[in-house]
């Protein structure tokens, strides 16, 4: 999944959080190695939500990924929408539609 950036791809993360970014979904995501993102507020348009740079302290996950994020957007976050991002895939689980992104590393600070 993906195509090969022409640029090298900073690291991202995910802050630990108990609806979006649990314990149980941090292992999902590591043994998959997909992030996975539903619709933000007030949108129907799915999307991965992460922010750009390493996991500096606390709890979440880190990952690197070959597909490049939207450019527009605020400067603190990354964002990859179905639909609008070049290789973003679209999940179904339950009923619900979900972006998903394949990542080239992952680091769990979520034991």
């Amino acid at each position: 999944m993906g195509a090969v950036s022409e640029v090298p791809i900073e690291p991202f993360h995910r802050v630990e959080n108990p609806t979006t970014q649990t314990d149980q979904i941090a292992k999902l995501q590591e043994s998959s190695r997909e992030i996975w993102g539903q619709p933000a507020r007030g949108s129907d348009q799915p999307s991965v939500k992460a922010y750009p740079g390493p996991l500096v302290s606390g709890r979440g996950v880190q990952f690197t990924t070959e597909i490049v994020p939207q450019p527009f957007g605020a400067p603190n976050e990354a964002r990859w929408y179905w639909n609008w991002t070049p290789n973003v895939e679209l999940r179904q689980k339950d009923g619900k539609d979900f972006a998903c992104i394949g990542v080239t590393s992952f680091i769990n600070c979520q034991p």
